[in-house]
């Protein structure tokens, strides 16, 4: 409908497209694809003969899954929105009802400079990779949909965003916009299938959970996409026979919307991918479909209350804090509303939720996990309401295989091969040989299972798995007949399977080494609070699997795309998710529930200045953490211990304090506090020592990317400033020249180090990049500084530079002109630091003077 002005849709639709496709595909005898055309044509004409019987009787539209879309336009409708409210009331002030997802980032610049920084420093597990992941990344921010977040997307990055979501792939977000002709550009490349930008924060949200959950469990994964013909995997698919598209204003509502879509024409599908964007003073609404944008753009329906006044949303939204990190409140039918909040630091992808409400009869893992082999490459468990997995495996992927590796079924193909086939006769499972499918229909009556998978580079998708099951009477009664009278501790082989039962649960595994490795863990320990789900893998062994699957499964196009994700597999080196129960009032009452998630990327260590930019010129979020009391200059001369609130307080020390720097001492006191002892730099002893490979010389000295150490303007100016055969007063007259040059002004992009010399302004991140720059070209190793500097009432990301004096690292500070650097300098990983502001994970408890 939103379209429907397109002189290609009218032609297709009058020359009667669809049915002769209908009849080609018949004649060509793809019988499958004419049946499923049928289908889709005859479900068109029943939802238009509903709608128009519908508008004849005046009749309500509920419950009419198809008649629905056409009377929605019909029937009675609040009145339109003013254009006050919808300049101005949150995105959930103008939601109707309380089923909704939202999503929001209270600063876009320093959302996407998180995302920058990260991205930049991927590094594949093959080397044979790098080129198509850097092509992956840039395609990603700088050509996609990232594009509309950028600085140069029309976009105010120093503004926030917000979306709800209905379910599904339907979406509403506002923005504020400083150049409307920019973003409708940038909107108007928009391909098909992808959505606006802003709209990032949805897919983003959804897919940490789903790709956590999805790699612990490969072979469910894999399972449809190995087990199927080869047919299914041709590349292309049926050639394309037109694409355009298609701009036009659209009046919603009373509101004249742009209304931006792609159309792309196969010989045997049609595409057609439609947002709808609505500018109101300085803020853009952008649609996802034309029944979303009429919802919101008139008044809430009377005995309506919008989202904002669902009691549950409210609590939920409280708990969050401005900052980088990217804040959702998800809404379950049978769960209520549960906030989420997703991070990235240094790690990767951190994630956390937090669920009040009831979880109806759901149990938890109990002992499942404590019985599974040592170091599995993947492992999945999961608690399950009854009859949660009726339908998961009535696919016929997965019908057709059920009982593959049992030695009698295989006996009695084998006989079947010798008669005709008959046309009823259901087609053959195309699992691989040594493949041992788990007993689908023990998982269907269990109330959880962990699954363990433990293949070698090689193997086939189903050869090395071990499946543990409570050994309820539900499960007993479903057990197969040759393992009913089963015996605690006796393994027992039947169906081409290996069968145990242990401590109140039953475990089957795919072979023998593996149920005696099961059975010889030890007794599991009483866990006071078991997870209700639990999901792990390992990136590395993962991708080395993945990428030889193929050879048992045939096909070039399905190894291509095996190895393809293979390459991305390979860029995580480990994940997680675990949620458990919080409080509870007897044995099975639950009242709340916590979430964790870590997706560990394989990054590099170089420093990413972009961050610190945008959070210093980020003031209107919580991008400083307040000190308990005033810190002066002079106090910053001497030793001073920070106590510091820190969540996982061990893991903060491994990860973000570098453990190279003299000056600091981390001491882990609680499980989420810590004392941090810092130094000035004039403190630390000369004796210090701190050898430096003739590797890390020669990149410390290295003038590529953003250190132009070897431009001859770069050099001309060393050359005034360098004292030869001392390089402590070579590094004090740079530093004090890199002072002097710049005028101190917040800047939230780095120009290219020529371009500040001649602007000869910018802040912290600019006086480092500079005196790098210039110590290299002087043949003095340096580096640039990352961390926190604490002053006056708070704390705030910093950057300064640390030169090697051939024994040791010395730091210095340009952006106060100093030699030296106070305790006041907390080299610290800033994205950590971030993520757990935005968190609120991050406190400076109390400060001390430690007099010597």
């Amino acid at each position: 409908a939103g379209i429907a002005g397109s002189g290609l849709i009218t032609a297709v639709i009058a020359n009667g497209w669809a049915e002769a496709l209908y009849a080609g595909r018949r004649e060509d005898g793809k019988d499958d694809e004419a049946r499923g055309l049928e289908r889709g044509l005859e479900r068109l004409l029943e939802s238009f003969d509903d709608g128009r019987k519908l508008l004849a009787k005046r009749g309500s539209p509920e419950g009419q899954d198809y008649g629905d879309r056409w009377v929605r336009h019909k029937r009675s409708r609040p009145a339109p929105r003013s254009l006050e409210q919808l300049r101005d009331a949150p995105l959930a002030s103008l939601a109707p009802g309380k089923e909704w997802d939202y999503f929001r980032v209270s600063n876009i610049g320093l959302f996407v400079a998180s995302i920058e920084d990260l991205l930049w420093r991927l590094t594949p597990a093959e080397a044979g990779d790098a080129f198509a992941v850097r092509r992956l990344v840039t395609n990603t921010l700088v050509e996609g949909p990232f594009a509309l977040l950028r600085d140069s997307g029309g976009l105010d990055v120093g503004a926030g965003v917000e979306c709800l979501s209905p379910g599904g792939s339907s979406f509403v977000c506002a923005a504020k916009v400083v150049d409307r002709n920019t973003a409708l550009d940038i909107l108007a490349r928009r391909e098909n299938g992808e959505d606006a930008g802003v709209a990032q924060l949805v897919d983003l949200s959804m897919m940490t959970v789903g790709y956590t959950i999805a790699l612990a469990a490969p072979p469910v994964l894999l399972h449809e996409m190995l087990e199927p013909p080869l047919e299914q995997f041709t590349r292309g698919g049926a050639p394309r026979v037109a694409r355009e598209r298609v701009r036009q204003t659209r009046v919603i509502a009373g509101h004249e919307l742009e209304s931006y879509a792609t159309v792309v024409i196969h010989e045997d599908s049609l595409s057609v991918d439609s947002e709808h964007y609505l500018f109101v003073g300085d803020r853009l609404l952008v649609f996802s479909r034309p029944e979303l944008a009429e919802r919101f753009l008139r008044e809430t329906p009377a005995g309506v209350d919008a989202l904002a006044d669902s009691p549950e949303f409210a609590a939920a939204s409280a708990r969050f804090r401005d900052g980088v990190a990217l804040q959702s409140i998800r809404y379950d039918e049978d769960l209520g509303q549960y906030a989420l909040e997703l991070a990235f630091d240094t790690r990767g992808v951190a994630l956390s939720a937090h669920l009040d409400g009831s979880p109806g009869d759901m149990g938890d893992l109990g002992v499942l996990a404590q019985l599974m082999p040592e170091d599995p490459v993947t492992l999945a468990g999961l608690a399950f309401e009854p009859d949660d997995l009726e339908e998961l495996f009535d696919e016929p992927e997965w019908e057709r295989c059920r009982g593959h590796g049992d030695p009698a079924r295989a006996k009695q193909a084998e006989a079947d091969d010798g008669g005709d086939k008959k046309d009823d006769e259901p087609e053959r499972c195309g699992l691989a040989a040594a493949d041992k499918l788990p007993p689908i229909d023990l998982i269907e009556a269990a109330s959880a299972a962990v699954f363990g998978w433990y293949p070698a580079v090689g193997h086939t998708l189903w050869q090395d798995w071990v499946l543990a099951l409570p050994a309820d009477a539900k499960l007993r009664r479903a057990l197969p007949a040759g393992v009913r009278d089963l015996k605690a501790g006796e393994p027992r082989s039947h169906a081409g399977l290996w069968w145990l039962l242990r401590d109140e649960a039953l475990v089957v595994a795919s072979t023998q080494e593996l149920v005696s490795a099961a059975a010889a863990r030890p007794k599991p320990a009483a866990d006071q609070d078991p997870p209700f789900g639990l999901f792990r893998f390992d990136g590395r062994r993962l991708a080395a699997v993945v990428r030889e699957l193929g050879q048992h499964y045939g096909g070039n196009r399905r190894e291509e795309i095996l190895r393809w994700q293979a390459s991305l597999i390979g860029l995580v080196t480990q994940g997680e998710l675990v949620a458990r129960w919080g409080e509870r009032e007897g044995d099975r009452d639950r009242d709340s529930a916590e979430f964790t998630a870590l997706v560990a990327l394989n990054l590099s260590d170089t420093p990413q200045m972009g961050l610190i930019d945008r959070w210093v010129a980020s003031p209107e979020v919580q991008n400083a953490s307040m000190l308990p009391r005033s810190l002066g200059a002079r106090e910053r001369e001497t030793t001073l211990v920070y106590r510091l609130r820190v969540a996982n307080a061990e893991d903060f020390v491994r990860r973000a304090i570098p453990g190279d720097n003299p000056r600091m001492i981390a001491e882990v006191v609680a499980e989420d506090e810590l004392r941090l002892t810092v130094l000035p730099s004039r403190a630390v002893p000369v004796s210090t020592s701190h050898p430096l490979s003739a590797d890390a010389r020669k990149a410390m000295l290295a003038a590529d990317g953003q250190f132009r150490a070897d431009h001859p303007k770069i050099r001309e100016i060393v050359k005034s400033l360098k004292v030869e055969g001392d390089d402590e007063a070579t590094a004090a007259a740079i530093v004090t020249w890199a002072h002097e040059r710049i005028r101190y002004r917040v800047t939230p992009n780095s120009p290219d180090v020529l371009e500040l010399i001649e602007q000869r302004e910018g802040d912290c991140t600019e006086y480092a990049l500079l005196t790098v720059t210039l110590l290299r070209a002087a043949g003095i190793p340096a580096r640039l500084e990352e961390g926190m500097s604490a002053g006056g009432d708070d704390m705030g990301a910093h950057a300064w530079v640390a030169w090697y004096d051939g024994k040791r690292w010395r730091e210095v500070d340009p952006t106060a002109g100093t030699a030296y650097v106070g305790s006041g300098h907390l080299r610290l990983e800033v994205v950590d630091v971030l993520a757990l502001l935005s968190l609120g994970q991050f406190e400076v408890l109390a400060i001390d003077r430690l007099d010597r």
